[in-house]
């Protein structure tokens, strides 16, 4: 499937591959939002999850904010 544009319809269905490069951002941050309930109309099918563009439209148009939290990594003290 090409890669979402203003051509593509409203009602296409994403990969979470084709959101990531979509929204410019890592794919985990898309795996992140999925499973913290925070990206909308993400469907699991399977073994893969498939996003509504025509909901992520509407979320990003909401102006809606999803923090991915880094990961705290403990640094050994010398």
């Amino acid at each position: 499937m090409p890669k979402p544009n203003a051509t593509t319809s409203n009602n296409a269905i994403l990969t979470v591959d084709e959101l990531a490069a979509f929204l410019r951002v890592n794919r985990k941050s898309v795996y992140q939002a999925i499973h913290t309930g925070k990206m909308p109309g993400a469907r699991r099918l399977g073994r893969t999850w498939r996003i509504s563009l025509a909901a992520v439209l509407k979320w990003l148009a909401r102006g809606e904010r999803f923090e991915v939290e880094a990961e705290r990594v403990e640094c050994p003290q010398i």
